[in-house]
């Protein structure tokens, strides 16, 4: 089981890093981290363990010096001291609502209890670097031929 977190853009004015979580391509909800303390990109494998802050069982992300990084409820960037909200609405860049990650937990559960279960983390997709790559590329196609 794969999820993805697309981040956007950081909130200048408020340190918010605002996204989306896909679950084996499907949208599943929003995110919302804390700039200066955020997962850096890249891919980290999910596992489940309690998490005696919030009394219950949480996915939660296996990032190399780093520990008790999971998937958990919040409202505000300042709700996070580097684990992912992850919730059901957007109120505004800065602002999420309606914890999903007891359903997020249920879903992936037995994918992460096996460790068939990952997560990619990137950031927003620059779409003006990514058309210069393309240029760029077909330039060189068409030097070479």
């Amino acid at each position: 089981m794969r999820l993805d977190i697309v981040r956007e853009d950081v909130v200048e004015s408020t340190g918010a890093i605002p996204g989306r979580l896909y679950v084996d391509g499907e949208f599943f909800g929003y995110t919302l981290e804390r700039s200066g303390v955020e997962i850096a990109p890249g891919n980290y494998s999910l596992y489940t363990r309690f998490s005696p802050k919030f009394a219950t069982n949480k996915l939660a992300i296996e990032v190399p010096g780093r520990q008790y990084l999971m998937f958990h409820g919040g409202n505000h960037p300042e709700d996070s001291a580097g684990c992912v909200i992850i919730s059901r609405q957007r109120v505004d860049d800065s602002t999420v609502y309606g914890d999903l990650s007891t359903e997020l937990y249920n879903l992936v559960k037995e994918n992460a209890d096996s460790g068939n279960a990952t997560v990619n983390i990137r950031g927003k997709i620059n779409y003006k670097i990514l058309g210069a790559a393309v240029f760029i590329a077909a330039a060189l196609l068409f030097i070479t031929r």
